[in-house]
């Protein structure tokens, strides 16, 4: 055997014994990653643990924004509606007595046609309910209201005056509600952009005739303000 075919051979053996170490060690990784596969009890458990962390702080979050939207879009809403009412009141020197005539036009003297102020009613806030609209000292004034999240209906009380309420069975006084108003009530200037009125704050950033006709409208005396829900 020559020296060529001797060392070729020892190459050879030498590469083998390389790759089957080689080899050797992958086996015994996978072995020993297998083993490693699972979860012990106790990491199971910071696992859910620190899920439920990043709930409670997501969920509360995601909430307030969702309702933040809403309230922003019933305002928006509100804005609109206000124009409107605006223009009718410019058009026929008077509110309208409800928001089905937003809907309507008229003829002018001039043979000019007035309207449609809207196209359609009733109008929904940014929860699907139905924005209520009351007439004041007989189209002087107008006052909007949502429910800030819950229908709204209103029951008559002792004395011919009505109870604005959240719908339901029972129904129950309103403590939150998004309003908006335009015109005067008697002297008082009741102009008002959309805002939140909460029977439990000081509201002081609405005005104070609003603020006492929505008082006495949840109280339990009532309000003569009657406010209608156009079909």
């Amino acid at each position: 055997m020559t020296g060529a075919s001797v060392t070729g051979d020892r190459r050879k053996r030498i590469r083998w014994f390389h790759w089957s170490k080689v080899n050797e060690a992958v086996r015994r990784g996978v072995k020993a990653a297998g083993k490693d596969e699972g979860l012990t009890l106790i990491e199971l458990l910071a696992v859910v643990v620190i899920l439920g962390v990043i709930a409670a702080i997501a969920v509360p979050v995601v909430s307030s924004s969702i309702t933040e939207s809403k309230v922003n879009s019933t305002i928006s809403t509100m804005g609109t509606l206000q124009s409107a009412i605006e223009h009718y009141n410019f058009d026929n020197g008077k509110y309208p007595d409800n928001l089905h005539q937003l809907t309507t036009s008229t003829q002018a003297s001039n043979g000019a046609t007035l309207g449609p102020y809207l196209q359609t009613v009733p109008v929904s806030d940014g929860w699907g309910n139905h924005i209520l609209y009351a007439q004041v000292n007989n189209g002087t004034g107008y006052v909007l209201v949502s429910g800030d999240g819950k229908a709204l209906t209103e029951t008559p009380v002792t004395g011919g005056n009505n109870q604005l309420q959240y719908a339901g069975t029972p129904a129950t006084p309103a403590t939150s509600l998004i309003v908006a108003a335009g015109g005067t009530e008697g002297t008082n200037n009741i102009g008002q952009q959309p805002a939140v009125w909460s029977s439990s704050a000081s509201n002081t950033n609405l005005n104070s005739t609003i603020v006492s006709d929505l008082q006495s409208a949840t109280g339990s005396s009532g309000s003569a303000l009657l406010f209608k829900e156009d079909q």
